[in-house]
């Protein structure tokens, strides 16, 4: 029991920190490119987009 909840505190604290890491990128590129940074997460995007109808 106590491996099931250590492996969940972990996704739970790999997701968070992937929403750290990617707020601290997304405003720095937000500050050095502006509108351009968004070319990127709406790249990744229209690919997940891509592979979830095929």
């Amino acid at each position: 029991m106590q491996q099931a909840s250590f492996r969940r505190l972990l996704l739970l604290s790999g997701i968070w920190g992937c929403y750290l890491v990617g707020a601290i990128c997304g405003s720095a590129l937000e500050q050095r490119m502006a509108l351009t940074a968004l070319v990127f997460p709406l790249c990744v995007l229209a690919v997940l987009i891509v592979i979830d109808v095929f």
